[in-house]
């Protein structure tokens, strides 16, 4: 290995999980020397057929390449080692349940394209033990390290904050689409009725376009200080995603000492410890959800206890440090 290193990720801009997850990587890295550098690229092509980005390809100076699962094997270099990052199984069979046929279709060659990076690579990466299990699982693969995403613990932490409402505050933080559970949160208020408030990243004009409940508040995209105001001022977190590859924004919450409602499935089962540090519940159970919200609407101390126990749990489980280090040390066994 040489006395320093260059990692180099290229990804197609996502605005999503991912993005976040690159960023974040490069600055844990940056901590333990290793020079960094991000290229994204924004072609909108890439966006609807991500395989074409070999077209957008060039040679670059660096002694590691490490991109996403999907589309790794586009961006191989010679003599240049290769790791890939896996993030969610959209292969999994109750989720391709409900999906379009379109969704379907694209998934076909999305597993051909990702057999292949898996071929070519000279690492692999998984950033939950759910995503290594139904990758090895889908894929046959038993080479897969499990690496946990981390987040700044110096950053998202309990803070004082005035009160933003005198009702049961929920925040769902993340895009407003069906994979998320999006499509849930308006059944869900419905029935908590006017005694809860729901805060979602959406904007006033996307909100409007969907008829959402009056107890569902948009707030559009807030910077990085307002998100983490918006974490300290909710009474709960509310998730019911359906598929997730480790789940950031859970964390983040988490970190802010708030206990979290979500769904039994995919890595939420690992990453919250369901009655410690949260209530799980059924997927796309909408009275498993409202049942869970009541309990911890009725019992403050409850909702107290489990958020020191997440706080917790991230600086134990899920520091940005800890996740550079252990990437320093998985780079050194393929360089």
């Amino acid at each position: 290995m040489p006395e320093s290193m260059k990692v180099l990720f290229k990804i197609i801009k996502a605005n999503s999980g991912s993005d976040f997850y690159y960023e974040r990587l490069a600055k844990a890295l940056r901590t333990f020397n290793v020079e960094t550098e991000i290229i994204y690229y924004r072609q909108w092509i890439l966006k609807i057929v991500p395989f074409l980005i070999f077209l957008f390809n060039k040679p670059t100076d660096c002694d590691i390449l490490h991109t996403n699962a999907d589309y790794g094997w586009a961006l191989k270099e010679q003599d240049k080692p290769l790791v890939i990052t896996l993030f969610h199984n959209v292969f999994d069979k109750e989720y391709l349940k409900n999906v379009t046929l379109i969704n379907k279709l694209y998934y076909f060659f999305l597993r051909l394209s990702i057999r292949k990076s898996l071929v070519v690579a000279d690492g692999c990466v998984a950033i939950s033990d759910h995503t290594k299990t139904s990758f090895e699982n889908e894929f046959g693969e038993n080479d897969i390290q499990r690496i946990y995403c981390g987040i700044e613990i110096d950053k998202y932490k309990p803070l004082p904050v005035p009160l933003l409402d005198k009702r049961f505050k929920l925040l769902f933080v993340g895009n407003f689409i069906r994979r998320k559970g999006a499509d849930l949160l308006p059944k869900i208020m419905e029935s908590l009725g006017e005694n809860y408030v729901l805060y979602v990243t959406l904007t006033p004009k996307d909100s409007q376009k969907l008829h959402l409940p009056n107890n569902i508040v948009p707030i559009g995209r807030p910077s990085d200080k307002t998100i983490i105001k918006l974490y300290n001022q909710c009474d709960a977190f509310l998730f019911p995603t359906r598929l997730e590859g480790f789940g950031y924004v859970v964390v983040e919450a988490m970190a802010c000492a708030k206990p979290i409602i979500a769904t039994d499935c995919s890595s939420l089962s690992e990453i919250v410890i369901n009655n410690k540090g949260g209530l799980l519940c059924k997927i796309d159970d909408i009275n498993d959800f409202v049942a869970a919200i009541h309990t911890l609407a009725d019992n403050k101390t409850l909702r107290k206890r489990m958020g020191k126990f997440n706080q917790r749990q991230v600086v134990k489980r899920f520091d940005l440090l800890k996740m550079g280090r252990q990437y320093v040390k998985f780079y050194k066994t393929v360089i």
